[in-house]
């Protein structure tokens, strides 16, 4: 798949990559995503003035169709379901932790 992702220094250190599809977790879903922000929050990644990991795929706020559920997930999400998130608070953590939405299949 591709994604918009950020993995050095600066602003070449950002762009479209090809990038390993990840594996669904016992505890994840599969989201089809039909729109992402473009929030302060990925300019400040972008600029090198946010705390994140490397490399890491932008767009934290979003929102898709459910296309595959783990098999922790059990009743509360279903196949066809439409979610929105924001993955910049998860764990209630705030900062880009884990990959955005900022992806293709």
């Amino acid at each position: 798949m591709r994604a918009i992702q950020k993995w050095g220094d600066g602003k070449e250190g950002m762009g479209l990559r090809d990038v390993p599809e990840p594996d669904l977790g016992p505890d994840d879903l599969l989201v089809e995503v039909g729109a992402v922000g473009i929030c302060g929050s990925d300019l400040h990644i972008w600029r090198d003035e946010k705390e994140h990991r490397r490399p890491v795929t932008l767009g934290h706020e979003f929102s898709g169709v459910v296309i595959g559920t783990g098999g922790n997930v059990g009743d509360q999400w279903q196949i066809g379901d439409r979610i929105c998130g924001d993955l910049e608070t998860l764990e209630g953590r705030v900062g880009t932790h884990v990959n955005g939405a900022y992806a293709e299949r």
